[in-house]
């Protein structure tokens, strides 16, 4: 229904954000502790597109399949009788 495909998109949205958010994170991150491991940033820490990529699809795969679950549920619902639940 409308409602599941309104929850699923949200959760692609958010998961993709956060996706990137986390990935880009973690690269500056690594960038900032690198140096006092006393490693060599170039050689230790090559960025990959591929697995920048890899990492951002299972970003939102996670994130899509976290909301399956509760998208179904929330399509079965009455309307009046969630509303009154809040």
């Amino acid at each position: 229904s409308s409602i599941m495909k309104i929850i699923l998109t949200e959760a692609m949205f958010i998961s993709s954000v956060a996706g990137l958010l986390g990935f880009f994170a973690g690269y500056v991150t690594s960038r900032g502790v690198l140096p006092f491991l006393g490693m060599e940033i170039a050689s230790a820490l090559p960025l990959d597109p591929i697995m920048a990529l890899f990492a951002w699809i299972l970003a939102v795969a996670v994130g899509v399949a976290a909301s399956f679950y509760p998208a179904y549920k929330a399509s079965r619902l009455d309307p009046t009788i969630a509303l009154k639940s809040l």
